[in-house]
């Protein structure tokens, strides 16, 4: 069933940018922690700033001339991290740089040129070999550069020490021609820029001054005139390769950054995935018994639900109603178990009343909160599973849903230890209260019931015998049946009690044995004898241990008795001290303070208390219970304001609420927070002491007192020390790669096709290979940048070649029709690039641009447009061959190569393209020019030379091979990039879907206007004026339920439908809160949520809404009887006008109620109804009359009122209207 949005759900509204103005509201708001992942995903730059210029990559600091992260944190690791990849990568180039010289060296060894040859070896390839000998050793990572340097000034000197040798006057140089030189000038300066791991402006310096150098020296050597055309022409193929070679080198850059930024953040999002499954299933489980919990959340979670709440922050967690594929009735999922030797504990606070009447709200719900969180305590000690707590009473069961041997024990040792608890919060809060206890043993019927505020409750006559005993017992007492009494086995003295409901009971004087071990129980049977006592011996609940002063003092086991020693139930835990400050012990001081953390706030340092391992080895739990409040602030920041998520650069907000959740999860407020840091904010203790961290952390830290000294601009210096913070997490969590998980080292993609592992990824990246325009940075790596930018690259190299085959070639007037169309093609191109990048593409597909932009960037049609693009340079060249152009000079036909073997490295543009593709094409290209040559009767000057076949085809098949190299390994490094982006999109729904669930189960045991209160507040009590409170009972099915039939459980099921349907009504009245239900009574109440109150035009619309929902009630029950047969359920309604009092109780288990006497008189108002009516007080009918119509009942004896004026509802009122819009 779909339910509407909560209107409170989009409270929280868009998020709040940061500002450093000193007039702007949210300068002054407090930072929170989870702003962390703006600090991480926008490019180091403030929150809310958002650049129109694209950065080159996430996090990029300005230097454009050496691209590097803005933080010497990222930086150190990203050059660790890749440097495997970089290793193999310059590696690659210096075993093709080794053969290409070992070619070369024979080809100037067989023109004997000796000198040439031995220059070459010593300066050339000696250093190339160490060079790729120094990357086999550990002093690569120190001396990168370096050997970067000498393999670059290596590859340099094997083309211009030749070109060199050819100046006039010196030895050698004869057999080495302009084509060679040209070719290893195109090989050198392609590898300085892709393959030789230089910093960019070493790389470009480098290239620039082969480049430079070699032109000088060809220049020199020539002896014939025309000199200067020549080297123009020269010059432009060289700024075509510094083009190609920079672009490859910046975009190269750009997505390994990116890559690594996202493989951070991946890895940050699959821990905090983690946290958040552990987090909630401490939530859930603590609410709700395995077995059950484990049920809910397969039954409950709807991925629609969860995919529709998304936009309003918290999914529909219901449990919906199958479609009914006929005219059988179809029941919701229901899980209800029956349990045999289950015993029931039903406590009651004797003095209540009067001790809250003189207390305010936020006392009665904080002395309430304190002794419930006692027995919660109590109840996880004893064995006990808490089942609820009704007003002032409380009970639980043992036994259920797990079943255990030492029930009965377990509930009496319950009951004894309530019974001391209770004695020591009289000392500590001084009243005058006690407990009467009953237990029971019998069988139950246990599960859930409804879709709303649902909670594990058990259902039975025995149950119902348990509240009995608890009514008839005394206080002080612990009241128990025969039943329960056979499975104690004689462990206990007791005194006879008066009978109730023909069974005899007795009251627990004292332990009578002490056993480490408990027994197992037997049958009624097999009980051995019962001690009695005369009841004119002193009946006291405290074990013998205590009260007798001749019995030996022994140690007891802690499960057994520690708990009955009232001074033993809230053991204060010792303070931690301050971390040492002194100059001393430095390292020792900058180890502690690891601990500290970053979180919003107003300028202060505090450290986070100490981290201790957990037992169980699964996470680290940290203490920071007694840690004095000055020593909770870094930054300037209250503890309160620090809330859960995101990581650097995973989007992720709060999870869940902090003091709801730390009480579930067995620790006080403070100690979730710390518990969460420990997982993703900071590193853990054990991470952080390596030697390696410790300096940095000293250096982050006194920065940041330095900062927060000046208090120049607050806001920044809290931003810095989180993005610092942060960095060293994501640092972190990617040391802990392994070498096989290590994408760098490993990426999940086929060696040989390239193909992803995964078939869903491969699908996905041919999907949206070219659409990805959105991102958190706009950034370089974008694909729509990555277009663009080889598209303005393809266009500068298509014009320098077209002019240098015109200029030298005089090509004919079909070349130049050609060349036309080729560039109205790349212009058109281009204009639909620009478009795009300026105008945006609508995602709605039925727009005609959109839809057409959809098409062209499908992944065949991509590939042909992009394919035409890299080739359109070849196409130039190819299309001025005629033998006729240089008949008479061969200078034009070995300048006509040059522009080929430019047009071959044009290949390795367009970086989207399949590498096998763009490798292909220039593979084709090579040899069509081969064997045009090779096969054409073209000659060249006066003398008719051939043309230089040879030599064309070894630089072109030494070009071919390079392009394919890097085709392949610029396709490996863009494929991981959108490989980890997949795997962060996914991990980060996840992450959503899982916070939204937690949500959505905490919303559904506390209101989420309650819940948002308790981010910032430990506890929440309120007082509220005017608030409706609604009783409805289903008074005949108590009657009707039989446990002979199935045990019942089939009873319950058809209440688990008449509730159900009653929730759903709750999705129509959004001012209507369901409280609980208690058996068959639903209990219900309007006005409790202060913002819904506001934003209505008049404040009593709510009460109008109850009135309606009452209404609603009714019918809903009408319809269940027509559709169930043999039914006749019976719905009787009070309701009442009050002011009441709401809090959340409960420490291992939280419950939202309601106290006051509205409350109560709105039960009286239910219990003293008649079947069919809705009855009020006479000041409801007065306040409800505008539009709703009453008829007077008389005066009702009401318990604790005398006689009241009621009202019976007779309907709405002609022409009143309708409540609910």
């Amino acid at each position: 069933m779909e339910a509407p949005p909560s209107p409170t759900a989009g409270a929280a509204g868009p998020r709040r940018t940061h500002s450093l103005a000193p007039d702007d509201a949210d300068s002054r708001r407090p930072a929170k922690l989870s702003d962390l992942s703006d600090l991480v995903t926008v490019g180091g730059r403030l929150p809310g700033y958002r650049s129109r210029r694209p950065c080159l990559f996430e996090r990029s600091a300005a230097t454009w001339w050496d691209p590097r992260f803005d933080s010497d944190i990222l930086e150190g690791q990203y050059r660790a991290t890749t440097l495997p990849r970089i290793k193999r990568r310059l590696q690659m180039g210096l075993t093709f740089s080794l053969l290409a010289a070992l070619v070369w060296c024979v080809y100037v060894g067989t023109a004997r040129e000796r000198l040439l040859l031995a220059l070459l070896c010593l300066l050339a390839v000696l250093p190339l070999l160490a060079a790729l000998a120094v990357t086999e050793t550990a002093r690569l990572e120190r001396h990168l550069v370096a050997v970067s340097a000498v393999a670059a000034a290596a590859l340099c000197l094997l083309s211009l020490l030749p070109a060199a040798a050819r100046l006039p006057g010196l030895p050698g140089g004869a057999a080495v021609t302009e084509l060679q030189l040209f070719a290893w000038a195109a090989v050198t300066v392609t590898l300085v820029y892709t393959m030789v791991p230089l910093p960019l402006y070493g790389a470009v310096v480098t290239s620039v001054l082969y480049s430079v150098t070699l032109e000088a020296l060809t220049a020199a050597a020539e002896t014939e005139a025309g000199v200067a055309a020549r080297l123009l022409v020269r010059t432009g193929l060289h700024i075509c390769l510094h083009l190609i070679g920079l672009r490859t080198l910046v975009l190269a850059q750009v997505h390994m950054r990116s890559t690594f930024t996202t493989v951070g953040q991946t890895l940050l999002t699959q821990r905090q995935l983690e946290l958040e499954k552990q987090l909630k299933e401490k939530m859930i489980y603590s609410v709700l018994p395995r077995s059950l919990a484990d049920w809910a959340q397969d039954e409950m979670t709807d991925p629609a639900a969860v995919s529709r709440s998304a936009g309003h922050g918290g999914a529909d967690l219901t449990l919906p109603r199958p479609a009914a594929a006929g005219p059988e009735i179809c029941f919701r999922p229901f899980n209800m178990q029956p349990m045999d030797q289950v015993s029931i504990l039903f406590a009651d606070i004797v003095g209540f009343t009067r001790m809250s009447s003189n207390k305010s709200a936020e006392q009665l719900v904080g002395l309430l909160n304190d002794l419930f969180g006692r027995f919660d305590e109590l109840c996880t000690r004893h064995g006990c599973e808490k089942i609820s707590t009704l007003g002032d009473c409380y009970y639980c069961v043992s036994g259920c849903p797990e079943p255990r041997a030492d029930h009965a024990i377990c509930c009496v040792q319950m009951g004894l230890a309530m019974i001391a608890a209770i004695k020591q919060f009289d000392r500590d809060n001084g009243e005058d209260v006690n407990m009467r206890v009953g237990v029971h043993t019998g069988r139950v019927l246990c599960g859930l019931v409804g879709t709303q505020r649902f909670k594990f409750d058990v259902w039975s006559n025995d149950v119902s015998m348990a509240n009995k005993m608890e009514s008839s017992g005394r206080p002080g007492a612990v009241h128990i049946s025969e039943k329960t009494l056979h499975y104690l086995r004689g462990q206990y003295t007791v005194t006879p009690g008066e009978p109730v409901a023909d069974l005899q009971t007795y009251f627990i004087v004292r332990r009578k044995t002490l056993v480490s071990q408990r027994s197992e129980p037997t049958s009624p049977n097999d009980a051995g004898p019962v001690p009695i006592v005369p009841l004119s011996q002193k009946c006291c609940s405290l074990p013998c241990v205590i009260e007798a002063t001749d019995t030996p003092a022994r140690v007891e086991p802690l499960n057994e008795l520690s708990s009955l020693d009232p001074h033993t139930t809230r053991a204060p835990r010792p303070r931690p001290g301050r971390p040492d400050r002194d100059a001393k012990g430095r390292r020792q001081s900058a180890a502690a303070r690891l601990h500290f953390t970053t979180v919003a706030g107003s300028g202060n340092l505090r450290p986070l208390p100490e981290e201790r391992a957990a037992s169980d080895g699964e996470e680290d739990d940290l203490v920071d219970d007694g840690v004095d409040a000055a020593q909770f602030r870094l930054l300037g920041v209250s503890m309160s304001s620090f809330n859960s998520r995101k990581d650097s650069g995973i989007r992720s907000r709060r999870s869940s609420i902090q003091a709801q959740i730390a009480a579930l999860n067995g620790m006080k407020s403070g100690d979730l927070l710390t518990h969460r840091m420990s997982g993703y904010y900071t590193s853990s203790q054990s991470s952080l002491m390596d030697a390696s961290n410790l300096d940095m952390m000293q250096r982050v830290l006194d920065e940041a007192d330095a900062l927060d000294q000046q208090e120049p601009e607050h806001l920044l210096a809290q931003q810095l020390m989180q993005r610092k913070l942060s960095d060293l997490q994501l640092v972190r969590c990617v040391q802990q790669m392994s070498n096989k998980s290590n994408y760098f080292i490993n990426p999940p993609i086929n060696r040989l096709t390239l193909f992803y592992k995964n078939a869903d990824f491969e699908r996905q990246y041919r999907l949206q290979h070219a659409r990805r325009h959105h991102a958190a940075a706009n950034a370089l790596s974008l694909p729509k940048y990555n277009t663009l930018v080889d598209a303005v690259v393809a266009t500068i190299v298509f014009v320098v070649l077209a002019v240098a085959v015109a200029a030298t070639l005089r090509p004919a007037a079909g070349w130049f029709a050609v060349t036309a169309l080729l560039a109205a093609w790349l212009a058109l191109v281009q204009g639909v690039m620009w478009w795009r990048l300026a105008a945006g593409v609508s995602r709605d597909e039925r727009e005609p641009f959109a839809r057409a932009y959809c098409w062209l960037t499908g992944w065949y049609p991509f590939h042909v447009i992009g394919g035409s693009l890299a080739a359109l340079p070849a196409v130039v060249v190819f299309a001025g061959w005629s033998c006729a152009a240089w008949s008479g000079d061969c200078e034009r036909a070995e300048y006509y190569f040059l522009a080929m073997l430019v047009a071959l490295v044009h290949f390795c543009n367009f970086t989207q393209l399949n590498c096998w593709l763009k490798s292909a094409l220039a593979a084709v290209a090579a040899l069509a020019m081969a064997l045009l040559v090779g096969f054409s009767a073209c000659r060249c000057g006066d003398d008719q030379r051939l043309l230089p076949t040879a030599d064309l085809s070894a630089a072109m098949a030494a070009l071919v091979a390079l392009v394919a190299i890097l085709n392949r390994e610029f396709e490996i490094s863009y494929r991981l990039g959108f490989c980890v982006n997949m795997i962060a999109a996914r991990d980060k729904a996840e992450v959503q879907r899982l916070k939204q669930q937690a949500d959505g189960l905490l919303h559904n045991i506390i209101p989420e206007h309650v819940a948002d209160v308790l981010k910032t507040k430990a506890k929440y009590s309120e007082n509220h004026r005017d608030v409706g409170v609604l009783f409805a009972s289903i008074i005949n099915f108590n009657d009707l339920y039989d446990e002979t039939y199935h045990g019942g459980k089939e009873y319950l099921r058809v209440l688990n439908e008449i509730i159900g349907d009653m929730d759903d009504l709750l999705h129509k009245y959004t001012s209507v809160e369901k409280i609980k239900t208690i058996g068959s009574t639903y209990m219900a109440a309007s006005g409790l949520n202060p913002s819904l109150r506001r934003d209505t035009a008049r404040p009593d619309q709510h009460l109008f809404e109850l009135m309606e929902f009452a209404m609603d009630l009714q019918k809903a029950v009408a319809a269940f009887n027509v559709s169930l047969f043999e039914f006749a359920l019976e719905l009787r309604i009070g309701y009442n006008i009050g002011d009441v009092t709401s809090g959340v109780i409960g420490t291992t288990k939280l419950y939202f109620d309601i106290w006051g006497d509205t409350v109560n008189i709105a039960s009286r108002m239910d219990s003293t109804g008649e079947p069919g009516r809705i009855q009020t007080t006479q000041r409801c009918a007065l306040l409800l009359a505008p539009r709703f119509d009453f008829e007077r009942r008389g005066e009702v004896f009401v318990k604790g009122k005398d006689h009241m004026v009621t009202y019976y509802l007779k309907g709405p009122r002609v022409g009143g209207g309708s409540a609910v819009s």
